[in-house]
Formats: C-alpha cells, structure tokens, sequence
C-alpha cells in the first residue's frame, strides 16, 4: 500500500545507528504513548483517543486493535456502569528497506484518572522514585535506552531484591556493534538496580512488580515520539520468572484495579502482506 511506503520513510531512524548497517536489515522504532478509552457497561470499548503525533494509518490501525479488546464490565454501587480508562502504551513499528512490515502495542498498562494539581511523570525528570545516574561516557556518546525491572517489596513498598529482566537501547544496531551495545546496556542496567534498591514503591507492596526506567541522551528529547530500538537479550533471575508480577507505569505509577480485560491487550495490530 503507497502510505506504508510513506510512512516509512518519515518514521526512518534519524538517530545514528551503532554500527553501519549493510545488507537487509529490520529497522524498530517504538514509542511511549497515553490514550484513554470508553468502556461500556457488558466490556465493549466504544471510543480510544490516542496522541496526535501518530500517523492517521496508524491511529486507525492502533485504535481498531484497542476497540476489539473486551474487559470486566465495570460495577458501580451494584451496577454496570460506562467508565473512561486512562492507558499507557508502548508501540512499535519495524520496517525493512523503508517498506513497513509490522506494527504492534508491545505493553499496556491501566492507570486512573489523574489526580487535578498532580503533573503525570512523562519520562525521567519526572520519576517520582530516586533516578539512577546517567553513566556520564554513555551520556557523551548519546547512548540512552531502557531497563525494565522486576522489583520484590515488603509490606511497605521497599524494595527486597531488583534484577533487569528486559532492556533496550535507543538505537539502530547491526550485528557487529551487538558485542558493544551490549555491554552499554549493561552500565544502564547496574545503574538501575543499584537506584531501584532504595525505592519505596505505595503501588507495590509485598508484591513483584516491572517498572520501566528510561535514558535519554543528549540530542534525543524525551519529547520525540517514535525512537529507534534495538532489543539487548537478557538473562532473567530464576525468581522473576512466573505469573502474577504487577505492571508498573513510567515512574512507578500504579495501575488501577478497575480495569480488567478479558482479551489479550498486547500483539501485533497490522498485517502489511507479502
């Protein structure tokens, strides 16, 4: 289709790449993004509102993967009620030789309304738990990405043990700049446990919870939309595998109970063909 073509050529990666790719490649961006949607009383999504800076193709094909979600219908005083939810979206899209091949919402979490007179953390600056220190060689060299941990509590959100459990760095990465990227990802990720073990989380106690923690580099504003990303593989601990770990938004906000889907809210939303 000629807008995928398009499009891909707007979202190509402006950042430098790691390593001088050659050959076919497949080129990731992802994004952090905040939408709401409608939930009718029997758990049917009736209206999605996503941020502007999305492509009108991607919108619609986003907005129709979130419509077919299902949840719990939302009970009020005994009844079913319509309710708007507040959403924190990671997005992807990949493309190779500027022909778009996928796109998909990669992790969701389901926040509360916010609170009038209480600015919602957006990245970094506005963690609302002790940040770790930038590795001040990776600052100059504008390397930043993401580490996600996985945090165990006390009873009182302190945080008992920490470990990486996935990661990314905000670049564009060939296989031979893979041995060096990640070792960065590593700096990034001892950084991280080491300022995440002296957090008190309110949203998670005596619990295991994820929680994104984000760099950005000189040069990249945290107010970019799509960003370059390379997937660094990690080796979880054996105590952070299995189910029941709580999804933590930007700055350790919590989710809300309210929201319960009953369909699967991450996967792919675009088939582009052959």
């Amino acid at each position: 289709m000629r807008w995928m073509f398009a499009l891909a050529l707007a979202l190509a990666p402006s950042a430098p790449a790691w390593a001088a790719g050659s050959g076919l490649q497949t080129d990731r961006l992802e994004a952090e993004a905040r939408g709401t949607l409608t939930i009718e009383p029997d758990g049917r999504v009736s209206d999605v509102t996503l941020p502007e800076a999305l492509d009108p193709a991607l919108a619609e094909a986003f907005g129709g993967a979130i419509r077919r979600w299902r949840f719990e219908p939302i009970v009020l005083d005994g009844r079913a009620v319509r309710a708007q939810g507040h959403m924190e979206l990671r997005l992807s899209v990949e493309f190779q030789d500027q022909r778009l091949v996928g796109a998909g919402i990669e992790r969701v979490v389901f926040t509360d309304p916010p609170v009038a007179g209480v600015p919602v953390p957006v990245d970094a600056e506005g963690f609302n738990l002790r940040p770790p220190r930038y590795p001040e060689d990776l600052a100059i060299r504008g390397v930043g990405g993401e580490v996600m941990l996985m945090v165990e509590t006390d009873g009182d959100g302190r945080v008992e043990r920490v470990a990486a459990v996935s990661g990314q760095l905000y670049a564009s990465v060939d296989r031979r700049g893979e041995s060096e990227a990640r070792s960065a990802f590593k700096e990034l990720a001892r950084e991280s446990v080491r300022a995440a073990s002296t957090w008190r989380i309110d949203g998670c106690r005596a619990s295991r919870c994820s929680v994104p923690v984000h760099f950005f580099p000189p040069g990249l504003s945290p107010n970019a939309f799509w960003r370059p990303a390379y997937r660094v593989p990690v080796v979880p601990e054996p105590w952070t595998q299995g189910d029941g770990d709580i999804a933590l938004g930007v700055g350790g906000t919590a989710p809300s109970a309210r929201f319960k889907p009953t369909t699967p809210v991450d996967g792919p939303v675009l088939d582009t063909g052959s």
